[in-house]
């Protein structure tokens, strides 16, 4: 309820300070403005990266539980299943910590261009906390890490058993 209230004063306060605006020459605001969209432009595509990838390895398994279920008896087949289960598990986590590296590059050359401009765009950047947008963030991150974790899960409990019926 509080935060509430500090956010609704913030927005107050914007309206009633006067903007000071960019000291920068127009040649100047004009290549910030352009890195500023295409920062954020960056920033847009690599959280649809992370959820492609996320995707991605969730098709992998499914893939990989068909080809388990229809296959003939071979401890290697389904040996292997597993392998790449694991290989794909690794690469898409690592992938998912890659793109949420360069998302927090992106945003601190945001941060470098949006100090120089005028005060308003600094005031409605500062609604949001800076701790709230992180935690967003890594919860996402974390959701992502812990779908690929259980999907990984759930084809080795479904590839296990055939692996045992085998004898191997």
């Amino acid at each position: 309820m509080a935060k509430q209230k500090e956010a609704a004063d913030s927005v107050d306060n914007v309206e009633e300070l006067p903007d000071q605006p960019s000291e920068l020459a127009e040649s100047t605001h004009a290549e910030l403005l352009m890195m500023y969209t295409e920062c954020a432009h960056s920033i847009r595509f690599a959280k649809a990266q992370q959820w492609h990838t996320m995707g991605g390895v969730l098709l992998i398994f499914i893939a990989l539980g068909i080809y388990s279920n229809y296959l003939g008896p071979s401890s290697l087949a389904l040996k292997t299943a597993l392998g790449l289960s694991i290989l794909s598990s690794i690469g898409g986590i690592y992938s998912l910590m890659i793109y949420q590296f360069w998302q927090a590059t992106e945003r601190q050359k945001l941060s470098f261009i949006a100090d120089r401009f005028s005060s308003t765009l600094r005031q409605v950047r500062g609604l949001t906390g800076r701790q709230e947008a992180d935690l967003q963030r890594y919860v996402l991150l974390f959701f992502m890490v812990f779908c690929i974790l259980a999907g990984n899960w759930l084809l080795v409990l479904f590839v296990t058993p055939k692996l045992h019926n085998l004898g191997t």
